[in-house]
């Protein structure tokens, strides 16, 4: 299978990470949860059999060597890892997932569990639908509301058809993210579209329930390896 990286993440010594693309294949020995478009965040201390596969959409781990995923294939893959190799993370987001807060979520819990400050911390937002091909509509912005979350709605849409608006959950990760504490500059956010780019992506509203996954991974290096 095929990654791409965050040169941000690149950058860190402590970790391995990819962002899956077009493939045939899920790569094997990588711990990912039930995902299932919520807020529920799971914190491994300890490694834990591959096997395990309960509800959650965010996993925190601080032991090495255990690599965390999540599979997507148009929500928000989003990577977080602490500058000096304490901790990483995964989160799986759509737009469900972001009205419930599941990134500012995660990155509280990652602050107080792994003890560092948010401005220690880095995120790297990885292939998702891009604000071009994200169009919701009102039920969609009425979750927003009912969520407490509607300054992030106001900030990251711009409207299409009556009732329609083009959402941008790229922008919104950066947004909550710096809301937290983290800097700008500890924010990558690529490029990539996933619903445009059907070359190199799969993406469930061009392809509906025929549409694959990509995998994508953080993994802690052991000490040895980040000499």
């Amino acid at each position: 299978m095929q990654f791409v990286t965050s040169p941000l993440f690149e950058s860190l010594p402590h970790l391995y990470h990819g962002f899956g693309m077009r493939s045939e294949e899920i790569p094997s020995g990588i711990l990912f949860p039930k995902q299932v478009h919520g807020d529920h965040v799971e914190i491994f201390d300890i490694p834990v059999p591959l096997t395990w596969h309960e509800p959650a959409d965010a996993v925190i781990v601080t032991c090495p060597s255990l690599p965390i995923g999540v599979k997507t294939a148009d929500c928000l893959p989003i990577l977080i890892a602490e500058g000096s190799g304490k901790g990483v993370a995964v989160v799986h987001a759509g737009w469900k997932g972001m009205a419930l807060g599941i990134l500012p979520k995660v990155l509280y819990r990652f602050v107080e569990h792994v003890g560092v400050e948010a401005e220690d911390v880095y995120l790297a937002v990885g292939p998702g639908i891009g604000a071009c091909c994200l169009e919701v509509d009102e039920p969609v912005r009425a979750y927003f509301v009912e969520q407490g979350r509607q300054g992030d709605w106001e900030a990251c849409v711009q409207p299409s058809r009556s009732g329609h608006w083009w959402l941008d959950l790229k922008l919104m990760a950066k947004e909550q993210a710096m809301a937290v504490g983290l800097k700008e500059g500890h924010i990558d956010v690529l490029p990539y579209c996933t619903r445009c780019e059907e070359a190199y992506f799969f993406s469930y509203r061009r392809e509906g329930l025929a549409a694959g996954r990509q995998a994508n991974y953080i993994v802690l290096k052991e000490s040895e390896e980040r000499q």
